[in-house]
């Protein structure tokens, strides 16, 4: 439901790890020294039970909002703030933006863990595209669903989380909406039931987004292989075609070649749609599409090189 007096997808959350206080706080402040640092880790609210972000140990991962405030290493020792934007959406606009923050986090999500901080990134590394540290994460994902963040123009490897916290205290994007989130994990400790509560939906939340993103995987990866071995059985039923027609024709040259036969299927439609889900996914279509280009290519290369050897051998003669 959409309310403005709960948490809300979308929601940003900052916080200071305990345990690598100095360490973070002070290479921040050496990259940005006009800035100025507080905070240390950024998640954003997916749902309104759970976050999205991504720490060395986890890669690209989702928390319960009660682990994260109330448990973890950031107990304590956070912010949360609204994007106006999104608090100014009708409740149709609401639901879309709902929807997309959530397709964009599915689409990040078991990224592993980028370690190469605040160093740019060539557009033509793809590999290293498939790892995001924790600002440069929320800053993709800010960038998928058209969000302004002011830091989107940038290079997200290069976006810390004090670009961020510099980017919440401008009010008129901005509003924090800690006390909601307080208020929330005050009336949960008052009562145990309503505490278990909260923890067993953030976990089973968290377990269907896990399950829903591995399924959507492993059926990408079956439908690849189940269409690279029907296109194999198509060009061996077509070749043969060919060699029977070949046969023929020399007793009966008026014979003509029966057209190419092509199975149906809806699975290169499903693979293309597929690939915007997770990048998992992308990368098993883009490996598809690669494969079938470079078997092309040496079809193409054997065709004209017997073409080549054939008329060398005509002129020879």
């Amino acid at each position: 439901m959409y309310s403005l007096d709960q948490p809300l997808t979308g929601d940003l959350i900052l916080c200071r790890s305990h345990n690598t206080k100095s360490k973070n706080l002070l290479w921040q402040r050496i990259f940005r020294p006009k800035i100025g640092a507080s905070y240390t880790h950024v998640l954003l609210m997916c749902t309104n039970t759970f976050a999205i972000h991504a720490t060395p140990v986890g890669g690209v991962s989702f928390i319960g909002l009660y682990d994260l405030l109330c448990t973890s290493e950031y107990k304590n020792s956070w912010k949360i703030y609204r994007n106006l934007e999104i608090e100014n959406f009708t409740k149709e606009d609401f639901l879309s933006a709902h929807k997309k923050i959530n397709e964009a986090s599915m689409y990040f999500f078991l990224q592993k863990y980028n370690y190469a901080f605040n160093i740019p990134e060539p557009w033509y590394i793809t590999k290293r595209t498939r790892k995001s540290f924790c600002s440069q994460l929320i800053s993709r994902i800010f960038a998928r669903i058209n969000i302004d963040l002011d830091v989107t123009n940038k290079n997200p490897s290069l976006v810390l989380p004090a670009d961020i916290e510099l980017s919440t205290k401008d009010q008129s994007k901005w509003r924090e909406v800690t006390h909601i989130y307080t208020s929330r994990i005050d009336d949960a400790n008052k009562s145990k039931a309503l505490l278990l509560s909260i923890i067993n939906s953030e976990m089973q939340d968290i377990e269907l987004y896990q399950v829903q993103s591995k399924f959507d995987t492993t059926v990408q990866n079956h439908h690849a292989r189940e269409l690279i071995a029907l296109q194999q059985f198509e060009e061996t039923v077509n070749k043969l075609d060919q060699i029977i027609h070949s046969v023929n024709s020399a007793f009966d040259p008026n014979i003509h070649p029966r057209k190419p036969y092509k199975f149906p299927t809806n699975r290169e439609e499903y693979l293309r749609n597929g690939s915007i889900k997770n990048w998992i996914t992308r990368d098993i279509y883009r490996k598809y599409l690669t494969g079938r280009y470079i078997k092309s290519a040496l079809e193409k290369f054997r065709f004209w090189t017997k073409w080549l050897i054939h008329r060398s051998r005509g002129r020879s003669s």
